[in-house]
């Protein structure tokens, strides 16, 4: 879960959030690999809009099953938002793996 560590009330009138994950490619490279965008005409909960964030699942695609945590290293979380005086905010927060967890029906 993010938290927001400034004062609450400058994002109470949000309008806008994007965020985008990012991983290097072969040439250490960022390229997007998922990216969610909310807008409003007022008001964006952005404490509860970033709950979404916890997980996400999805079929893994070949190349996905063949790297290892170090492949993941440089991934990236970029938030953009605006602030309740309709000012764009930008923070990244960088990403490791933790815990690898393995499908049981998983073939090594």
């Amino acid at each position: 879960m993010l938290t927001y560590l400034r004062d609450p009330a400058e994002i109470e009138h949000s309008d806008y959030i994007k965020y985008t994950f990012y991983e290097l490619d072969a040439n250490h490279q960022p390229r997007s690999v998922g990216s969610v965008r909310g807008t409003s005409n007022w008001n964006l909960n952005l404490p509860d809009y970033t709950k979404q964030l916890g997980y996400g699942t999805s079929k893994l695609f070949e190349k996905e099953k063949k790297m290892t945590p170090e492949d993941f290293a440089g991934s990236y979380l970029e938030i953009e938002w605006t602030n309740h005086r309709g000012e764009l905010n930008k923070d990244i927060i960088h990403l490791e793996i933790y815990e690898v967890i393995q499908n049981p029906n998983t073939k090594h």
